[in-house]
């Protein structure tokens, strides 16, 4: 079922694909019972966002994302993906972010 491609790797599926997302790497059931309702909530923002009107839902997704990478950040010390080193730089964001909210 799991053909290798004309690259010799296998053909992703869904399950292979959602092993991917933080939260369903280690097979814990209690990491997927705590991550699920929050992609369920960053879904529908987006949905929210996308369909919602104008500029300002988009840049509140913006903001949304970098709240939640900002936080993430400064629990996990740094976040090399997104050229985060260090909480200081986590910090910096989180304000930014806060402050384009309340525009």
């Amino acid at each position: 079922m799991n053909n290798p491609n004309r690259f010799g790797r296998p053909k992703p599926n869904f399950k292979s694909s959602i092993r991917t997302l933080p939260g369903f790497q280690s097979n814990n059931l209690w990491k997927k019972v705590l991550v699920t309702p929050v992609y369920l909530l960053i879904a529908v923002i987006l949905l929210a966002g996308l369909f919602g009107g104008g500029i300002s839902s988009i840049i509140n997704l913006v903001v949304f994302a970098a709240v939640i990478i900002a936080v993430v950040a400064l629990f996990k010390g740094s976040l090399p993906r997104f050229k985060i080193p260090n909480r200081k730089v986590a910090v910096v964001i989180l304000v930014a972010a806060l402050a384009l909210s309340f525009l």
